[in-house]
């Protein structure tokens, strides 16, 4: 029952590595075959020093990879889920006594991130409430285990925040901010743990410097092709699907996709942000060449920001747009900007990409919600998302989220949960995975 907390150490061939990544890879895509033998693979084998690279290797991949990570860790997850339902009433308590240990020893480890270091604080009394004497005979003695019955005899209370894929499914109650799960669903809350472990280390690793190096490397680029190169894990987001993608854009991109849609054109520092957030949320280069083709070959007399057209500078834009997407230049993994630096961002007149909430008054973010909701500016709705960025930013953006999916406002603490938002990347991977499903 490993949660993979320890990369591997030492020293792995290329051609070794290259192997861990492949068989991965394969049992990602057959991962519904029911013939599959995992626990004959050597490079599945858990907790090896081959099974660890090949999923580090590949939690790599994920964290720049919109499409990818969804397919990571819904893979990563039902692996665990194969190997929870191997186990007998031994190698339970013995993976769970091992699991423990890990937690204690990273928990001091990662003592600078908050995040996993919360998230290992709740996962070590998790783990040693299912390991104390009274909770184990009980739940892991055989007639129990085997018999899989209704049992509700035993209740762990867990930060919801913790295990939300159970709690956005309704499959446990909340009391206090905390779900009691029953002892019938032991397995389950493990897994939601384990889901919500990868995504907080994924979303630790996506400002790491150590990982912008590792993913520079010239033989991780290579091996991590095979991704890239497979329809599988391509991106679905592309110029076709444009109108249906831009409803789960945060206010900020939007506005941006306004001013563009009504000007042909933005200032260069929008155009900079605006295509980094559509890189990262899986436009390709190619798609994105025609989506600023589109919009730059129209007349643009009216933006008194730039005087540029498609026909006179196209090679520039080009020549721009691959710069970002790192082909050509410093080959820099460019990102796109941090909810915080657009939130700080001194406003000027020429400047576009800013945080409406932080950023408009009273009278101009009414405005840009009822052209982009269809509500009237002095409807109830509207009101409550004005009101709520008094709160916060990421508050009143979550409740915009809320509104945008056609979800009751109610709702935006169970579907979006208590984190802020971080980044407009961030926000779109949010309604994308949680808020839509």
């Amino acid at each position: 029952m490993t949660f993979y907390l320890k990369p591997p150490r030492g020293i792995i061939e290329y051609h070794i590595l290259q192997k861990c990544v492949d068989e991965r890879l394969k049992f990602y895509k057959n991962i519904t075959d029911s013939s599959l033998n995992l626990f004959n693979t050597e490079y599945l084998f858990e907790d090896s020093a081959l099974d660890r690279a090949g999923h580090f290797t590949l939690r790599l991949a994920a964290v720049h990879n919109v499409t990818f990570l969804t397919t990571f860790v819904r893979s990563e997850v039902h692996l665990l889920q194969l190997r929870l339902n191997s186990y007998n009433a031994v190698s339970i308590q013995k993976c769970l006594r091992k699991l423990l240990r890990h937690s204690n020893e990273c928990k001091l480890e990662f003592g600078e991130n908050a995040d996993i270091t919360y998230f290992l604080g709740g996962l070590i009394n998790v783990i040693m409430k299912m390991c104390s004497r009274s909770y184990r005979r009980h739940v892991f003695e055989t007639q129990h285990h085997q018999a899989n019955e209704k049992c509700k005899l035993f209740e762990l209370r867990v930060p919801f925040q913790y295990c939300l894929t159970m709690f956005s499914r309704r499959e446990v109650p909340i009391k206090n901010g905390y779900v009691c799960v029953p002892c019938e669903k032991w397995k389950d809350l493990i897994l939601s743990l384990y889901d919500r472990f990868l995504h907080i280390a994924l979303q630790g690793m996506e400002y790491s410097r150590n990982v912008e190096s590792a993913l520079a490397d010239h033989r991780i680029q290579s091996i991590l092709g095979a991704i890239q190169s497979n329809e599988s894990f391509k991106s679905t987001f592309t110029f076709q699907q444009f109108g249906v993608e831009m409803k789960r854009f945060p206010l900020c991109m939007r506005n941006l996709q306004e001013i563009l849609r009504k000007n042909h054109r933005l200032s260069h520092d929008a155009r900079f942000n605006y295509s980094l957030f559509l890189k990262d949320i899986g436009m390709s280069f190619e798609d994105s060449v025609t989506f600023w083709r589109s919009e730059y070959s129209k007349d643009g007399s009216n933006c008194q920001k730039c005087s540029h057209s498609w026909q006179r500078d196209e090679k520039r834009y080009v020549y721009s747009i691959r710069h970002l997407y790192g082909l050509v230049g410093s080959r820099k993994n460019y990102k796109t900007r941090s909810c915080e630096y657009f939130q700080r961002s001194l406003i000027s007149p020429t400047e576009e990409a800013v945080c409406p909430f932080v950023h408009f008054d009273e009278h101009n973010l009414k405005k840009l919600l009822t052209s982009l909701l269809d509500l009237s500016a002095d409807c109830e709705v509207t009101n409550n998302i004005v009101r709520e960025r008094s709160k916060s930013p990421s508050s009143a953006c979550k409740l915009f989220m809320q509104i945008a999916a056609g979800k009751s406002t109610d709702e935006n603490t169970t579907v979006v949960g208590s984190k802020d938002i971080t980044s407009p990347v961030h926000y779109f991977n949010l309604f994308t995975t949680q808020v839509e499903k």
